[in-house]
């Protein structure tokens, strides 16, 4: 068995302090997965409109503002400004609005328990993160160019006037 000691070198905090994640905050390139990573459960049927319409929502709604998301096969990239809301909770909000929406779709257990973020804290890091999330379809050999993946979107920017590199 191990020491308390043992247990706590092992531990580490996920998340940030609150502050970098509240209105006002820097850019965060978020990553959420489903459960059976290597599933297509997400781009199969409606799930991928559905997240598409929640990220939609929300954001309007004030929590939020989305440079960009693209829903993968078994993950979700959201590119996000705190604006109105925790990301924290906002992420929590759509995972769970989501998954009750897919529930009606007969999907069951769709999300991992946590998500991967990251904080842009230069503005320089902002584009190349979009281009970053842009282009995962295009690695993952789905498309041939990311303006062909039809499960991505900006509520910031016009991405038909993006170039394809």
């Amino acid at each position: 068995m191990s020491s308390p000691e043992q247990l706590l070198f092992y531990r580490r905090t996920v998340r940030l302090p609150a502050p970098s994640y509240r209105e006002g905050g820097d850019p965060v390139l978020l990553t959420f997965c489903v459960r059976e990573r290597g599933s297509d459960v997400l781009t199969r049927g409606a799930v991928a409109t559905v997240i598409g319409e929640v990220i939609r929502a929300d954001a309007e709604s004030g929590g939020v503002e989305v440079y960009v998301w693209c829903v993968m096969p078994d993950h979700v990239h959201v590119v996000v400004r705190p604006a109105g809301t925790d990301v924290v909770a906002w992420v929590g909000g759509v995972k769970g609005r989501v998954a009750a929406r897919a529930r009606s779709l007969g999907v069951r257990s769709l999300w991992q328990r946590s998500f991967h973020d990251r904080v842009l804290w230069r503005e320089e890091d902002l584009v190349p993160a979009v281009r970053y999330v842009l282009n995962n379809p295009v690695r993952a050999g789905l498309v041939g160019s990311w303006k062909e993946w039809v499960h991505s979107g900006s509520l910031v920017w016009d991405l038909s006037a993006w170039p394809e590199s």
